[in-house]
């Protein structure tokens, strides 16, 4: 006879199994720690996620909507922007210009007028750069009359004209000036000609006093005439 197993010794037995797969209980301790629980678990929060009412879940389109609207405020604020550096430009184009006029303009009158014109003074204003340009000026002249001398009043209006009408494009102020100098040059020349009239006249005055005392044969009134000694005693002139 077969003596029997102690019966601690029971638990040492090993199951039988079939080739190639494991014990039952073996499978079962794999399974228990197996990816599947996780998988399981995280499912549940998806499941959950699909229960929530429509209410409770994030609402895209008002998302979308808000993306939009901020891209076409981006958008306008950049086109504000692009249309500011322009006009800052265009402004800064136009006061360079600006300033290249005025002072050519100033500068026509100084090197014209000469020692009758004074520097040229300027009227500024600031750039959106920072920079002064040049919006107006002015340069005096003088248009007084030289006391005594109507040649040289003369000479100065002259010259004091072509100063007024130097610029390319002379402004109302430089073609009063420019009427002024005629006016002057006018009064100078009418001044000029009464000169001219009464030296004339002195020289000739200046000649009749020089020439030699020998009187006219036809007298003028309250004077005798003149004749010649052979005709005072009566004689014949002589024949020659």
């Amino acid at each position: 006879m077969l003596n029997p197993l102690p019966s601690n010794f029971a638990s040492a037995v090993t199951p039988f199994a079939p080739l190639g797969r494991a014990p039952v209980s073996q499978e079962e301790v794999e399974l228990k720690a197996s990816s599947f629980k996780p998988l399981e678990e995280g499912a549940k929060p998806g499941r959950s996620e699909n229960r929530r009412s429509p209410e409770d879940q994030p609402n895209q389109t008002e998302e979308q909507g808000r993306t939009r609207a901020d891209a076409q405020l981006n958008a306008q604020q950049k086109a504000a922007e692009a249309q500011q550096l322009r006009e800052r430009q265009q402004e800064i184009t136009e006061l360079a210009a600006r300033d290249r006029e005025v002072r050519a303009h100033e500068r026509a009158h100084a090197a014209v007028g000469g020692q009758y014109a004074g520097a040229p003074s300027y009227q500024t204003a600031r750039g959106p750069d920072g920079v002064s340009y040049a919006v107006a000026g002015e340069v005096r002249i003088d248009t007084s009359k030289v006391a005594g001398d109507p040649q040289a009043t003369l000479d100065k209006a002259l010259q004091v004209k072509a100063a007024a009408n130097a610029p390319a494009e002379p402004s109302a102020q430089d073609r009063q000036v420019a009427a002024e100098a005629s006016r002057m040059a006018a009064d100078a020349q009418a001044e000029l000609a009464l000169l001219v009239r009464a030296t004339q006249v002195q020289q000739q005055e200046h000649a009749r006093a020089e020439s030699p005392s020998v009187k006219s044969a036809y007298p003028r009134e309250g004077e005798e005439p003149v004749t010649s000694g052979a005709q005072a005693s009566g004689l014949p002139p002589s024949q020659e």
